[in-house]
Order: C-alpha cells, then sequence, then structure tokens
C-alpha cells in the first residue's frame, strides 16, 4: 500500500495495511483528491468494499482513534474497555491491559511515570498486586476515560524550547547577521528559515529546566571501550586455506 500510493502518502492520504484515510481542507478539495485515490486503485487493479467504505464526512473512525474537524480522540467502544478492565490477576491480564494502555499512551501525561510500578510486575516472580500497582492502575484508566482530544499547535501562538547553552546554540543567535562558512550553519539556516523566531540568551541560574539532567550532582558512572573493525570474513577465509592445505599434503602423502 505504501507503494501504491507512495505519491500521494503525507499529501492528503494515509495507509496502513488496507485502510486508507484521505483528509482535505474542504469540499471540492475532497472531491479532487477522491479522484485522484480513485485513479491510483483503479491503475492498480485494486477494488473496495462499498459497504466499509465511508466519504465525505467530518469524523471518521481510524485504528481505534475518531479523527474529526476539532482532532483525534480515543474510540467510544475502546473507552468503555478501559473504564470496565478489572484489576489484572496475573501477568498475561496486566500484560493485555497494558498493550491497550501503551497505544493510547499519547493521550496520558507523564505515561512513563505512571506505569513504572505496573512494568515492575513484569519481572520474574515480581507479581504482587499492592496499593502502588493499584493506584498505578486506576492514574492510567482516568485519562483515557475522560475521553482527552489530542488537537494540533495554534501556530499563530508562540512558542518556547528552552535547550542547554552550548557553543553551537550561542553561535545560532547570530545565524542570520554573519556569513554562512560551514555546513552546519548552512543546514540550520534552512531548516530554520520557515519559521518566525528569535533566539535569546537565558542565564544559567533561570535555565533550570534545561539543566537539571546536566546538573546533577550526582556522580555519573562512566564507560570507557574501544572498538576497531575486524573483517570476520578473512578470518574464515584464512581458516578454509589452511584446511585446504591440509587435505592437499595429505593427499600427497596417500
Amino acid at each position: 500500500m505504501n507503494e501504491v500510493f507512495s505519491s500521494l502518502l503525507r499529501k492528503y492520504v494515509l495507509v496502513f495495511f488496507d485502510d486508507i484515510l484521505v483528509s482535505s481542507n474542504s469540499w471540492e478539495e475532497h472531491l479532487q483528491h477522491l479522484h485522484q485515490v480513485f485513479s491510483v486503485i483503479r491503475s492498480n487493479h485494486l477494488v473496495l468494499n462499498q459497504s466499509k467504505c465511508s466519504m465525505g464526512t467530518s469524523e471518521v473512525a481510524y485504528l481505534g482513534h475518531i479523527i474529526s474537524t476539532i482532532g483525534v480522540k480515543v474510540e467510544h467502544s475502546n473507552i468503555q474497555v478501559v473504564t470496565d478492565w478489572p484489576p489484572p490477576t496475573s501477568i498475561t491480564a496486566l500484560r493485555g491491559f497494558l498493550g491497550l494502555a501503551g497505544y493510547y499512551r499519547k493521550f496520558i501525561r507523564r505515561y512513563g511515570q505512571i506505569v513504572a510500578p505496573l512494568n515492575n510486575l513484569l519481572k520474574k516472580n515480581a507479581f504482587t498486586w499492592l496499593e502502588t500497582a493499584a493506584h498505578s492502575f486506576q492514574q492510567l484508566k482516568e485519562p483515557i476515560s475522560s475521553a482527552p482530544v489530542l488537537q494540533l499547535p495554534d501556530f499563530d501562538e508562540s512558542f518556547v524550547v528552552e535547550c542547554d547553552a552550548s557553543g553551537a546554540v550561542l553561535v545560532l543567535k547570530y545565524l542570520l547577521e554573519q556569513r554562512l562558512t560551514t555546513s552546519p550553519q548552512q543546514y540550520w539556516l534552512i531548516k530554520l528559515m520557515g519559521f518566525d523566531f528569535t533566539v535569546e540568551y537565558k542565564p544559567r541560574s533561570l535555565n533550570v529546566g534545561a539543566n537539571a539532567l546536566s546538573r546533577w550532582d550526582i556522580p555519573k558512572p562512566q564507560l570507557h571501550a574501544i572498538s576497531q573493525p575486524r573483517a570476520l570474513l578473512l578470518d574464515s577465509i584464512r581458516e578454509e586455506a589452511q584446511q585446504y592445505l591440509k587435505i592437499i599434503a595429505l593427499c600427497h602423502e596417500i
């Protein structure tokens, strides 16, 4: 499917196995997009099941999600499944719940932190349903049950990206005011030209979020290793050659 629709993918077409999603900004545009999709289907001798097709709608179910003009949300039937899921009594049942919750992890803020106690139960001989596991279980169910909606960002608003200060970042600061002499400068200029942005210096004392991990006082373990390429094929050839010479020598003795 990716090969068949390669010319339309990520423009206005998404495919997943035999599912095809066509999105448009207007009805007129949608008709044009559908015409292109039908042309691709016809030229590749494919067919559609009309009973499974939904066209010209403002809301569609797709891979367990409801996609509409307001954003993306969890399909209602799956919300009910999560809500009614009983506390797992075995690792198998826990894996099933974590598989479903993990599929919708983008709807759950701090997913990794919340799910950690449950992941610990998957270790060998570690399945014991304690209060921490029950609390984590409910914390995972609540965000999905509340039917959150994911929306595209509003690009009319300002976005703030905080990063640790470094030489490369400081040189970005005057990127538009200097001659570009290196490939990285040219690369980043092309990436940034599509944005209306300003680069501002933030003192270390105020840049708490970006510096939190890099300024951690606890000593970090270090691993020093030396590696070098080794042609394993040559070793095999040498071994085969030695065996061959031994066989030749035995033949001469015979």
